[in-house]
């Protein structure tokens, strides 16, 4: 299986108003982004995707290049196995989106080259809401991570720093570390994690 739309070698893809349902044809990802090329999407919708919705890949061979780029605004992604998988030289905009009712995470990234800012959106009824593997450089800021069955943000060993999200409860999420009395259990304890969450209750 391949994909719906690939970019390789410093292409450019737009897509704008559309929708992209891979129900019929199923595919391995809706959109794969390499090597240094870029995607944009905005007010448009990404469903039904037997694996990734878009896959975002640059330098892991130690190109010289600039990067993938990814910005997505104001789109809708429902259903598959993971919305967003990010590996290597990526930067990811992810901006007044919905990601909903994917078996894996929302979002995956890999790599300390990542640079990913997700804000004013909305990650719900996925497996992991994001799942973060020796990446720093990540931030997500007013959104609503509520209703994943398993953690909405999980670092293991990745490094995030989620300010003024909602959580799905007025509490926050629960951490030993400092949030003891939070009533929602989504993200695991963590020393990457401590001090680097400014919850916002509701």
């Amino acid at each position: 299986m391949g994909s719906a739309i690939s970019a390789y070698k410093g292409s450019t893809v737009t897509i704008h108003n559309s929708s992209i349902d891979t129900t019929t044809d199923p595919v391995a990802s809706a959109l794969e982004v390499f090597n240094n090329s870029s995607l944009s999407i905005d007010h448009s919708s990404v469903i039904n995707s037997s694996s990734d919705a878009v896959l975002l890949f640059d330098n892991l061979n130690g190109d010289n290049d600039d990067g993938s780029v990814g910005r997505i605004t104001n789109s809708l992604f429902d259903k598959g196995t993971i919305a967003f998988e990010i590996f290597g030289n990526v930067r990811a905009g992810i901006d007044n989106t919905i990601i909903k009712n994917f078996s894996e995470s929302g979002l995956a990234s890999y790599n300390q080259e990542a640079n990913i800012a997700v804000t004013n959106s909305t990650i719900t009824d996925n497996n992991y809401g994001l799942e973060l593997y020796n990446t720093s450089n990540i931030t997500i800021a007013t959104s609503s991570i509520y209703n994943n069955s398993g953690y909405g943000l999980f670092a293991p060993n990745g490094h995030a720093i989620a300010r003024n999200n909602w959580w799905g409860d007025a509490t926050g999420p629960l951490n030993t570390i400092s949030n003891s009395s939070g009533r929602v259990m989504k993200y695991p304890t963590t020393p990457h994690l401590q001090g680097m969450l400014n919850l916002r209750h509701g």
